[in-house]
């Protein structure tokens, strides 16, 4: 439970943060537009879901039997978004696909969010992101009374509830507040100050402040960055953001996400050797090649067709 500098860690409490932010604000306008249709609300959010995660999904999974290592691993456990729950029993990651457990919590939210924003008094919605942010925080109190170990409150879905809630309550916040950032932005500024000083804390108030408040600290200042995203980031920064290079990852990174550790995986169990390279980097070199190539082609041949496909 602490700050992770290769940053694999924040990049995964980005998405939390992320997904918070955008799946309530869906839900909320969708309920808005049709505030009688909880139902056909809800089936049309789980259709968009099953469209877009489900294809690339298992066809990653069949490439990953083909994985000599791979077929060692129970797949029916990914196949169930239970990748989190093999870990934990195993006590560690198991196979090139350590990387699912978070696809497998985002899953567990879209089961039980959703039926929270639609049914849920729309004024209590923001109550509900704070209830969530509560219970985040609470399982790693009793976590850490339990002596759980680190893995096990890393990759537990109650784990993600911070991210997801500070997200939640984001949507809240800025409902009515997108197009005057002007107004609000020393607001939001003071959240993203708000983790900073938190993150100080982890890093001097021991075990118990790093168990508590790691996590939540870094939502925070994820939560400031994700608005200045909505209100549109100025500058050479954002420019690249805005550029056709970014976009096109942006687009293909869902396939890039969970292909790349596989990919890996099959140059590692046959290596290929790059003049003026070695071994390891060769097969890294040529993985990323790979994986950006099959991204690209999963999106344009499987991903976009299936989004335009009317629901």
């Amino acid at each position: 439970m602490r700050w992770d500098l290769s940053g694999g860690r924040v990049a995964v409490d980005f998405f939390f943060v992320l997904s918070g932010y955008l799946i309530t604000r869906t839900l909320l306008r969708s309920r808005l537009e049709n505030p009688q249709a909880r139902f056909a609300i809800l089936k049309r959010f789980h259709l968009r879901r099953v469209t877009r995660i489900f294809p690339v999904y298992y066809l990653t999974l069949a490439i990953a039997f083909l994985i000599p290592s791979e077929r060692a691993v129970s797949l029916a456990w990914h196949a169930a978004f239970l990748s989190n729950v093999y870990f934990i029993l195993h006590g560690h990651y198991v196979g090139a696909g350590g990387h699912l457990w978070a696809l497998a919590v985002e899953q567990h939210f879209y089961l039980l969010w959703p039926l929270v924003i639609l049914w849920v008094p729309r004024t209590r919605v923001s109550a509900a992101a704070w209830g969530m942010i509560a219970l985040g925080i609470l399982f790693h109190w009793v976590a850490g009374l339990a002596d759980w170990t680190d893995l096990t409150i890393d990759v537990s879905t109650p784990a993600a509830f911070g991210a997801l809630g500070i997200g939640a309550c984001l949507t809240c916040w800025m409902d009515d507040r997108e197009a005057t950032p002007d107004r609000f932005g020393a607001w939001i500024s003071t959240v993203g100050l708000a983790g900073v000083f938190l993150c100080g804390i982890d890093f001097v108030g021991g075990h118990w402040c790093r168990l508590l408040f790691t996590e939540f600290s870094r939502s925070l200042m994820l939560a400031w960055l994700v608005a200045q995203a909505v209100w549109g980031i100025p500058g050479w920064i954002g420019a690249f953001l805005e550029s056709s290079p970014a976009r096109a990852l942006g687009r293909w990174s869902y396939a890039i996400y969970l292909s790349h550790n596989f990919i890996f995986a099959m140059f590692k169990a046959r290596p290929h050797h790059v003049i003026g390279l070695s071994v390891y980097d060769s097969q890294a070199v040529l993985a990323l090649g790979v994986t950006v190539v099959w991204s690209m082609v999963c999106y344009h041949l499987l991903e976009k067709p299936l989004a335009d496909y009317p629901k």
